[in-house]
């Protein structure tokens, strides 16, 4: 259990609301290493806003997508890759340059899917982690 003590935190306040774009319950979101890209996972697609902006710069859609929902989005550590999972046990590794999926991974044996739930990438981008709905975690090299 955590316990807390010192002096009160600061209230946080509402800087913005990216709206107009997604109309679909969203399932993930995450920030850019930099904090420049803010991406969120929806259904069968991830958007990636420009942060200063406010703007919408992509819509990514992964090959699993139709009937697939996105639960968890990911950036490596130098934003050029973006971890996109699915309830279909497939992770997705997007080409943020370009959208293109640059590699697809399937966690599990097939009698024990269920979907993969949060992606994560290691501090120095050589490893990708998943965790699944039957509560197993899967490190992947990646760089």
């Amino acid at each position: 259990m955590l316990a807390l003590s010192g002096t009160a935190a600061s209230q946080p306040t509402l800087a913005a609301v990216l709206t107009g774009s997604v109309h679909e319950t969203l399932t993930s979101v995450a920030f850019s290493p930099d904090g420049t890209m803010l991406a969120a996972g929806v259904d069968g697609k991830t958007y990636v806003w420009d942060v200063a902006t406010r703007r919408l710069t992509a819509t990514l859609i992964v090959p699993g997508g139709r009937g697939q929902s996105v639960t968890s989005v990911a950036f490596s550590p130098d934003a050029r890759t973006l971890a996109v999972s699915d309830t279909d046990d497939s992770t997705y590794l997007l080409d943020l340059a370009t959208g293109h999926v640059i590699a697809t991974v399937k966690d599990g044996p097939p009698r024990a899917r269920g979907g993969v739930y949060s992606v994560a990438f290691s501090p120095n981008g050589t490893m990708l982690a998943a965790g699944d709905y039957n509560g197993h975690i899967y490190l992947w090299h990646v760089g």
